[in-house]
């Protein structure tokens, strides 16, 4: 079962992020997007709360967790205000979700300065083919 767990969340989290991508894009020709990104907190905040009590998680105080959490929520929040005002400017959610999925190579990046962590040529070389990839998705030859 331990080998199973890990494999069958990521599943889920990519399933969930697909359906984050859907409904962004659902959000812009249905409704007015702002409206969506408030009520999509309200979302986040009911799967996070079910999520945790599902766990019987008990917060442990400090002022790292609360800082870190809460520049989380803002890091997130503004990712997501900012694909909606990209969305709304160019009227193509596949393309733009798939642009924001790139960020693990910013965290790599960032990782690299300010946690110090190493960069592997085995990351490097995925991430110069991620950005390939996006090039031949986003320009026509």
């Amino acid at each position: 079962m331990t080998l199973i767990a890990p494999w069958l969340f990521a599943i889920l989290s990519f399933l969930s992020y697909a359906f984050w991508g859907l409904f962004n894009g659902l959000v812009h020709e249905n409704s007015e997007p702002f409206s969506g990104l408030f009520f999509s907190s309200l979302g986040y905040l009911v799967a996070g709360l079910i999520g945790l009590s599902c766990i019987s998680f008990q917060p442990k105080f400090s002022l790292v967790a609360v800082s870190s959490g809460i520049l989380l929520g803002l890091a997130t929040g503004l990712g997501g205000l900012f694909l909606l005002l990209a969305i709304q400017k160019f009227h193509n959610t596949s393309m733009l979700v798939t642009l924001t999925a790139l960020y693990p190579i910013g965290t790599l990046i960032l990782s690299y300065f300010i946690l110090n962590e190493q960069l592997t040529s085995q990351q490097i070389i995925g991430c110069i083919m991620s950005v390939l990839g996006l090039v031949i998705m986003f320009f026509k030859f």
